[in-house]
């Protein structure tokens, strides 16, 4: 591995790239369906799930929860069950 990113520093620094893109890709798709209807709420939970969802997920399915399940307005699960 050292040799295809260079360093231990470049893997990691890769690893967590690519961990913020893919919360930051479910964020934004979590915000896509709010409205002008939505509440402080709504867009809370469309901003935080994502990021409290990826240690639950082991960061396998972060990009593609909120969209599977199709849970807007719906309150977080609580910690260690999956919806």
């Amino acid at each position: 591995m050292s040799h295809h990113f260079g360093s231990l520093k470049a893997l990691c620094d890769s690893a967590t790239e690519h961990a913020l893109e893919q919360c930051l890709d479910a964020q934004l798709l979590a915000f896509g369906p709010l409205g002008s209807t939505s509440t402080l709420q709504d867009v809370a939970a469309a901003f935080a799930r994502p990021v409290m969802r990826a240690p639950a997920a082991g960061g396998h399915d972060l990009a593609v929860a909120d969209r599977a399940e199709g849970d807007r307005g719906r309150a977080a699960a609580p910690p260690g069950e999956r919806r």
